[in-house]
């Protein structure tokens, strides 16, 4: 909830000020180095991190209301948990050294800076480790329904149910 609200305000900044909702090819070099334009990346990209561990915690809390029984996903929820609250710390702390504004810089000149440089490079472990992470919450409640003692065609429904999460 934390993080949605996070993400909502930095969004908003954003689309008030900055580059949200303005198509990358209607926007000029004088449009995209002024600072409510930086400052708007700056929000979005810093605080999307964290809302995304946040979230996906939320669901393996989500997993320990719903299959309390099974021990077995009770300790797969408790390390996967463990592991994604450590992974989205470690970024989002690496995220905000690399991206926040040093000394002596202004928003535009610090865009040309080896820091920001570095920032970016972090996008490809955060989707992959991310797209395993969601994997991993993916496979969690379909191997876990055929456990319950429901008839076929209610577990099949169930199933199908978290299926939608691929969406």
């Amino acid at each position: 909830m934390i993080g949605a609200i996070w993400l909502y305000m930095a969004y908003m900044i954003s689309i008030r000020d900055g580059p949200v909702g303005i198509h990358l090819w209607n926007i000029s070099l004088e449009t995209a180095s002024k600072d409510a334009w930086i400052c708007g990346n700056y929000f979005v990209s810093t605080i999307s991190t964290p809302a995304l561990g946040f979230a996906k915690i939320s669901l393996f809390l989500l997993y320990i209301q719903l299959f309390w029984p099974f021990c077995w996903l009770r300790i797969c929820v408790y390390i996967g948990a463990s592991l994604t609250a450590a992974f989205y710390g470690a970024v989002t702390i690496v995220q905000f050294y690399y991206t926040t504004l040093k000394d002596g810089y202004t928003p535009f000149t610090y865009l040309l800076t080896p820091w920001e440089a570095k920032s970016e490079i972090l996008y490809v472990p955060i989707s992959a480790v991310g797209l395993g992470i969601d994997m991993f919450l993916l496979i969690l409640p379909i191997r876990s329904v055929p456990e319950l003692n429901l008839q076929d065609k209610k577990k099949i429904g169930l199933i199908l149910m978290f299926l939608t999460g691929i969406l």
